[in-house]
């Protein structure tokens, strides 16, 4: 049975193999490296679809193969446009559940964060029937460009840079109090505040 190290090299050889060329030995370690974090099942997929979708005839660059690697393991682009439609979706029905005076308190913080910057929960509630679709678009596009990022949006520019006066530079601790009453959480809570 192929170790998880040779499966990736295998892959990686299968990429170059593809595309007529050679990975030198230096190359080759680095591509290894830069594979390290991920399980060799989602490397493998990865180079099937580099090798099946990669449309010019040069060697793809790692960045390729990454995405796809990230696609596969439901991390990629497509994947968070995919989990921003599937929001929406809960926020409708959401919407249609709670009403406007009870919003749900298992919303995920990239919803959260998005319906505060789309007017609150009263004006999501509020909107019409017609213009549901420029909505959708709109909350999309947010929720896509939040994604991973709404505890710091949440902050805005004056309090990460609090954060980072607080902490001389370094890393904010979860829990950590900062200047201003707020408090740094994970992302598993709704926001950031004391």
């Amino acid at each position: 049975m192929a170790t998880d190290l040779e499966r990736k090299t295998a892959a990686i050889g299968g990429i170059a193999e593809n595309f007529g060329k050679e990975f030198s030995a230096d190359l080759l370690k680095i591509w290894l490296r830069l594979l390290r974090p991920y399980p060799p099942e989602p490397v493998e997929a990865g180079a099937v679809r580099v090798i099946e979708t990669y449309a010019y005839k040069t060697m793809p660059p790692f960045a390729v193969l990454r995405e796809a690697i990230e696609e596969v393991m439901g991390a990629g682009p497509q994947a968070t446009g995919l989990k921003a439609a599937a929001e929406w979706t809960r926020l409708q029905e959401d919407v249609a559940r709670c009403g406007s005076y009870a919003p749900p308190e298992d919303m995920h913080p990239t919803t959260a964060h998005v319906v505060c910057v789309m007017g609150g929960w009263r004006a999501v509630c509020a909107w019409e029937t017609r213009y549901l679709d420029l909505k959708r678009r709109e909350f999309v596009d947010l929720w896509t460009q939040a994604d991973g990022k709404a505890d710091v949006l949440v902050m805005g520019a004056a309090g990460v840079q609090r954060a980072i006066a607080q902490t001389r530079g370094g890393f904010v601790r979860v829990g950590m109090t900062l200047s201003g009453g707020l408090m740094a959480l994970d992302e598993s809570k709704k926001q950031i505040g004391a």
